[in-house]
């Protein structure tokens, strides 16, 4: 059994394209995954 978190990202397409949102969560996920207090 593991942890786990649903992640999701809403972002207007006209400023910011889904290559650029991708990044955005992939650095947040890695954040959360490393962790240290």
């Amino acid at each position: 059994i593991r942890m786990m978190v649903y992640l999701t990202l809403s972002f207007d397409h006209r400023l910011i394209d889904g290559a650029l949102g991708g990044k955005f969560i992939m650095r947040v996920a890695h954040y959360l995954e490393n962790f240290q207090m």
